[in-house]
């Protein structure tokens, strides 16, 4: 694994561990972590919170993928979904999902 999914894979783990909605949303999470360790990538648009990822910036655009491939590894393991309709689509069966639930509750 390269440094960069390494740190990459780090980060979303950061973020899933911190943030329960976005152990569900994946755009909930592509924001989080781009605004916590990519914010110089991000365009202000009329204030602190309004804030954008800037189309022209490919980088960062294919960054969108990579951190939804880390997510899916990253949950394989830890930090399932909380919603059981998010870990069904996602095929966390179900009594893996029950038996983290509760351990998790």
């Amino acid at each position: 694994m390269s440094k960069k999914i390494s740190k990459l894979m780090t980060e979303v783990e950061v973020i899933l561990s911190e943030s329960v909605e976005a152990r569900n949303y994946d755009f909930v999470l592509i924001r989080l972590l781009f605004k916590k360790f990519y914010a110089n990538r991000l365009a202000v648009l009329l204030g602190a919170d309004n804030y954008y990822l800037p189309l022209n910036d490919g980088e960062a655009i294919s960054m969108i993928s990579k951190i939804e491939r880390c997510r899916r590894k990253v949950q394989e393991r830890n930090y399932l979904p909380t919603i059981w309709s998010v870990a069904k689509r996602r095929r966390i069966g179900e009594q893996v999902w029950r038996a983290y639930m509760s351990l998790h509750e």
